[in-house]
């Protein structure tokens, strides 16, 4: 079994950086992309184990990626995250398809 495939999707370097460096410590390939449009082009050439996906981004935010992603590849489990902590995102969030929601914290 090859080391599991994470997709980091976030628009904010230092975020990219830290969670990159996280799952690589555990062992993980990381991809990253900086919007939902690229994400998906990660997605649809590749097979990943884990979508780590932000809510505002350029392009495509990420309640729109996620939707998309649903579209074709119902297992993937896709962690959502943003920084507004609005009831709203979280619910918009798991309607669209993600499986976990966290507010980020700095």
């Amino acid at each position: 079994m090859g080391k599991p495939k994470i997709l980091i999707v976030d628009d904010e370097i230092h975020i990219r950086k830290l969670l990159e460096a996280f799952f690589i410590f555990n062992g993980c390939h990381v991809d990253c992309a900086t919007d939902g449009f690229d994400a998906l082009k990660f997605v649809e050439n590749g097979c990943y184990n884990l979508l780590v996906v932000d809510y505002q981004m350029p392009n495509l935010n990420g309640v729109e990626f996620v939707k998309k992603v649903r579209e074709k590849w119902t297992s993937v489990p896709i962690f959502a995250m943003s920084a507004s902590n609005a009831s709203n995102v979280k619910d918009l969030f798991l309607k669209a398809g993600a499986d976990f929601f966290h507010i980020k914290t700095y």
